[in-house]
């Protein structure tokens, strides 16, 4: 989703690891110029706005649910909560998917995953231990656990099937690769059982070479949650992401059914659009791969079969 007008900032925003990090402004009548850096915290929200010179300029405070209470957003810089786009106008944060009005700590819209019982609670009402990056959160984790499963993910980035195979077993197909994947991830948030929560044909599997890649197909809700964004400037993505493709054998034809690459490392350029997206790839007849090519949309959409999106292994 992109952002909306009323959201805008004054400046060009700069982003770091595909979060945003700093603000650029143009001096105006409520407006301070040069660059703004944003101090966050551990759920992402910005408490401080510094400029060049390291000088605090605002404080943010909120409450648990995400209501500013001190700070008025009149700087240039309008990242609030959670690092959220914050418009003082409405009084409502874009979380992608969602607006998010901290006042009632419930989402404007139903939540697209229709997970759980109530479809517009904040969290399932926990804002201390949980956060919600998109207004979906798949893997329902706090920020600290999200970037431990990031970067046991980005780690293998520096795979090689020669010299470092980092212990993912020979004959991997793809869906076997982004579940190993999913299991390192979710290993380094302290859950060390988490793939055996996926599914083959409604029943859990017991093994990672149980899972097929058609079990990563948009009908299987237990095991992925789909983005929105499909392409390849998708805002949503990051490490640990995968992307699905289905293959010509999907509806009865001949060929290869599916595929699952796992994102392990997205670069952007200093206006925040992607530029690369590197993915790890099992293949039945290949070694498993990390493949660097896919810089533009161009080389995405040239990849043999049906795009089905980005998503998140796990269910929410």
């Amino acid at each position: 989703m992109a952002v909306t007008a009323r959201y805008a900032g004054t400046g060009a925003t700069m982003y770091g690891n595909g979060e945003a990090v700093a603000v650029s402004r143009s001096a105006g009548t409520n407006t301070r110029g040069g660059t703004a850096y944003l101090g966050k915290d551990v759920l992402g929200s910005v408490r401080g706005v510094s400029n060049e010179l390291g000088q605090l300029e605002e404080r943010y405070e909120y409450d648990a649910f995400g209501k500013p209470y001190n700070g008025d957003f009149s700087n240039g810089v309008n990242f609030g909560y959670t690092g959220k786009p914050y418009d003082t106008v409405t009084g409502l944060y874009n979380y992608g998917y969602r607006d998010y009005q901290p006042e009632t700590a419930r989402f404007t819209t139903v939540d697209p995953v229709r997970d759980g019982s109530n479809w517009f609670a904040y969290v399932n009402n926990d804002p201390v231990n949980w956060a919600d990056p998109w207004g979906l959160a798949p893997r329902n984790m706090s920020e600290e656990a999200r970037s431990a499963y990031k970067e046991a993910v980005s780690e293998y980035s520096q795979y090689d099937y020669g010299s470092n195979k980092m212990g993912i077993p020979d004959g991997y197909d793809c869906a076997d690769v982004a579940t190993y994947m999913y299991g390192q991830g979710m290993a380094a948030t302290g859950n060390t059982t988490a793939t055996t929560q996926l599914q083959h044909d409604g029943v859990n599997i017991t093994s990672t070479p149980q899972i097929q890649s058609s079990d990563f197909f948009p009908e299987n809700t237990n095991n992925i949650t789909f983005y929105e964004n499909k392409s390849f400037n998708s805002p949503d993505v990051e490490v640990g992401s995968v992307a699905v493709w289905a293959g010509p054998g999907s509806n009865g034809g001949t060929g290869w059914i599916g595929h699952v690459a796992t994102v392990v490392d997205v670069q952007h350029d200093d206006k925040g659009n992607v530029t690369s997206i590197v993915t790890l790839e099992g293949h039945v007849s290949q070694n498993t791969a990390v493949d660097t090519t896919n810089i533009s949309q161009t080389a995405w959409d040239s990849y043999a079969g049906n795009f089905l999106g980005f998503g998140e292994i796990g269910k929410n």
